[in-house]
């Protein structure tokens, strides 16, 4: 299903424009069908022309709507899957105004982590596959707004993921086929989280459904 949905968001240029010429084939077969229909003179004639005339009335109407069915698809349907869906992986809800069980940070809640270091950015490309903000190593707080670049290749979906620092229990905050026009990847609802150290990881997959190697930055969760 994921490589379904990765092809009709990685392709969907193509496909409206085979649906267009699809679609102005079958009209003006139809437009032809019904003058012949219009112009008949015997029974048999008008008969036949009839049915030319809805045989090709019905393809213009699959046409238009497999066009309908994949505007809805890719706009509304694809955006609004649950991220389980796209990515069988542990899913944390912690979007914004959604509540769920905080993940337990690296650093029990309470202990002052000022003063560590957190390691660098790993599997990121500057300029290409990135987080934009926050930056690695950055402390966020509140409901904070996730940007990044995507230029790869033939990629299809993206999903943001966090762990507590050192830990793979990696859960799925959210995922899409598309990022915003400012480089939006989506929120994150930081009070949901205990305070503590944090890996936030971009995940890319391709339109035939593989997964690329990840970007992972650590981030600083602020209490209150």
């Amino acid at each position: 299903m994921e490589a379904i949905f990765g092809f009709l968001a990685a392709n969907q240029g193509l496909i409206y424009v085979l649906l267009t010429m699809g679609g102005l084939w079958a009209g003006r077969r139809t437009f032809n069908a019904l003058r012949e229909w219009q112009q008949a003179i015997f029974g048999l004639e008008k008969i036949l022309a009839r049915q030319r005339f809805i045989g090709n009335l019905i393809l213009v109407v699959l046409v238009l709507a497999l066009a309908i069915l994949q505007f809805v698809t890719v706009t509304f349907f694809i955006p609004s899957l649950p991220a389980s869906v796209i990515e069988p992986t542990p899913t944390l809800s912690i979007l914004a105004g959604v509540t769920d069980t905080p993940l337990a940070p690296s650093s029990p809640a309470g202990t002052d982590v000022a003063g560590s270091v957190l390691p660098g950015a790993q599997g990121c490309i500057p300029n290409q596959f990135t987080f934009t903000s926050p930056q690695p190593g950055q402390e966020v707080s509140q409901q904070f707004q996730l940007t990044g670049i995507i230029k790869l290749p033939n990629w299809a979906f993206y999903r943001y993921e966090i762990a507590p620092l050192g830990s793979e229990n990696w859960a799925t905050v959210s995922a899409g086929p598309v990022i915003g026009e400012n480089g939006e990847l989506g929120l994150i609802d930081t009070t949901l989280l205990t305070p503590g150290d944090y890996l936030l990881r971009l995940v890319v997959t391709d339109n035939e459904g593989k997964e690329l190697p990840p970007c992972v930055i650590p981030i600083r969760v602020k209490g209150p």
